[in-house]
């Protein structure tokens, strides 16, 4: 199952962005491959830095599946038969 996961995001793999906000400028760079999907984001300029994140298939259902979950129970405990 955690396989098909990664699967879903093929079209971020190889993604570039520029994102504008105010006088920042914004690089974005995603890949995906089997183990995981990795965003590069840089702040272009003097004061630039990147950053590197990285999530498993794991962690994206950790993320996706447990509030789901939550709500389905509170659903759940709220609803009445009639």
């Amino acid at each position: 199952m955690t396989a098909d996961v990664l699967s879903h995001f093929g079209r971020l793999d190889e993604l570039i962005q520029i994102i504008y906000q105010g006088f920042s400028r914004f690089i974005v760079l995603s890949q995906v491959n089997e183990s995981a999907w990795t965003i590069h984001l840089a702040l272009k300029g003097p004061e630039g830095r990147w950053w590197r994140g990285s999530w498993s298939a794991q962690d994206i259902l950790h993320v996706v599946v447990r509030p789901v979950v939550f709500v389905i129970q509170s659903l759940a405990l709220t609803s009445t038969v009639i």
